[in-house]
């Protein structure tokens, strides 16, 4: 009769769906691949000593993440380093990795160079500047700067800066002159755009007196609505003025809103 003490004695071998059922005499059980249990040779009484079952244990994991590789390299882009890092956090050894790795490159469903590409075209179809693409590549382990330069022209840049300062535009136009500028250089900078090319595209917005004023009114409308239960009328004109300054409106606007709107107590 085999001992306990010398390994882990199989009890029963049950088949699950695609799956085998490994049931000890110890009242553990494990579930395994077919692919393993053939490997191993499996049956009732047989002694696995403790090395080979924790060389199961090992050859059931890497055969498992394998698969596990295989179907997700097969549904959408990896990096080889985003990659890695979900096989090691499955409790591969590095080199049992790198050998997954290299098998799925040879199946083509791995490239570091795929991956660049297609960031890359991603980027240009959502108007990202240069930095933010290689932000991006970096973020998964891929520096090759001049590579993506390469895919990336100063012109398509220049292009996608463009369209983005159109659409920054919009999103930004009921904020005033000076907050719309301030909206529009965090946005392009957010999207990977160089500092000297923003303030470039930027110098070319120009000041609307009138939409300016339009602003300013509304805004000094609800700015009144909200103070006058705390101030008296000087008080709150002192208050009212000092806030619209401070949202960046022009010393001569504010006097002349402030004089239209309430010039009785102005």
């Amino acid at each position: 009769m085999p001992s306990v003490a010398s390994g882990k004695v199989i009890d029963k071998v049950v088949f699950v769906k695609n799956k085998i059922k490994i049931i000890f005499k110890d009242a553990n059980d494990l579930l395994i691949s077919k692919e393993t249990y053939i490997q191993f040779f499996l049956y009732p009484n047989k002694v696995l000593s403790n090395h080979e079952y924790c060389e199961l244990i090992a050859y059931e994991n890497i055969n498992e993440s394998r698969k596990y590789a295989f179907k997700i390299a097969s549904n959408r882009l990896y990096s080889k380093k985003q990659m890695k890092d979900k096989l090691l956090k499955r409790g591969l050894f590095i080199h049992e990795a790198d050998q997954i790795i290299k098998e799925l490159q040879e199946s083509n469903l791995l490239s570091d160079q795929e991956y660049m590409e297609e960031t890359i075209r991603d980027g240009k179809i959502k108007r990202y500047g240069l930095k933010r693409i290689q932000q991006r590549l970096k973020q998964v382990g891929i520096k090759e700067d001049q590579a993506v330069r390469e895919n990336y022209t100063q012109d398509e840049e220049i292009e996608n800066l463009n369209a983005a300062f159109e659409q920054a535009k919009i999103i930004y136009q009921n904020k005033n002159f000076v907050k719309q500028k301030e909206s529009i250089f965090r946005f392009l900078k957010s999207r990977g755009f160089e500092t000297e090319m923003i303030n470039q595209i930027i110098e070319n917005l120009k000041y609307d007196h009138q939409k300016e004023i339009e602003i300013l009114k509304k805004e000094a409308r609800s700015l009144f609505q909200t103070l006058k239960v705390r101030y008296n009328n000087e008080e709150l004109m002192a208050i009212l003025k000092k806030k619209t300054l401070a949202r960046g409106y022009r010393y001569e606007d504010v006097k002349e809103v402030l004089e239209e709107l309430y010039g009785e107590i102005y």
